[in-house]
């Protein structure tokens, strides 16, 4: 009779990941990840297990702060060296090793130990995210809300300033402090609080009679053209 492979557990899935991201950080080196892979999934691709004492080397690795919790492992980023910060801490009776972020990324053991210190105050009063992971989980649910709110916002305004913002928040136009600047100086004065249905050439062509007479070069007009043309492109992907 065959066994259905019905794959790794939930538990085995959340160390996966864990290891995932550690790898991808440099924290553990191709053997190591390949081994908690293969000791989770089961795959046998001819690797050795990795090992208690293969953990405990790991573990090694690191070099103490003076944080109480906090340490830090070196690696060469785009040839310089780099501290990667971690914390550790218990969580539920068991012990949990999360790396919060890179010294050239500002990070540094006192931020990291403010956020070790975070964390255990909401295991003590049993409120907030109570790792790290959660805690950038919340955060990410958090901005998705902001997002679609503005989107809600936007859509009840319906303006070109409005889409205009939601489109420099979104990350959609390039350039963004040069975009502002002709935005708010050109572009908002004649048609910022207009929708796109009230839109007509004679707006576009004093916004390019303006900045003409203005001693602007035509490339800097056909910026502006397309600022509008990219305002009205961003709102169809909102």
């Amino acid at each position: 009779m065959t066994t259905e492979n019905k794959g790794p557990s939930w538990l085995a899935q959340e160390m996966l990941e864990t290891a995932q991201a550690m790898w991808e950080a440099w924290i553990l080196d191709d053997t190591a990840y390949a081994k908690i892979t293969m000791r989770h999934l089961g795959v046998n691709a001819g690797i050795e297990q990795l090992s208690g004492d293969d953990m405990r080397a790991i573990r090694a690795k690191r070099i103490s702060t003076t944080y109480p919790g906090v340490f830090y492992k070196e690696r060469e980023r785009k040839g310089k060296k780099d501290k990667y910060f971690v914390i550790c801490y218990p969580v539920h009776g068991k012990q949990m090793e999360e790396g919060v972020g890179w010294e050239s990324q500002n990070w540094n053991a006192k931020k990291a130990s403010l956020v070790l210190a975070e964390l255990r105050k909401n295991q003590a009063i049993g409120e907030g995210p109570c790792t790290f992971r959660d805690k950038r989980k919340e955060a990410k649910d958090r901005q998705e809300a902001e997002k679609a709110r503005l989107v809600q916002e936007t859509k009840a305004k319906g303006t070109f300033t409005a889409y205009f913002l939601l489109a420099l928040a979104n990350k959609q136009l390039a350039n963004p402090k040069r975009v502002r600047s002709l935005f708010n100086n050109w572009i908002a004065p004649e048609i910022g609080e207009l929708t796109f249905a009230q839109l007509q050439g004679s707006h576009l062509e004093k916004i390019k009679k303006s900045m003409t007479d203005a001693g602007l070069s035509p490339r800097t007009v056909a910026d502006a053209g397309e600022i509008i043309s990219g305002i009205m492109l961003c709102s169809c992907f909102m």
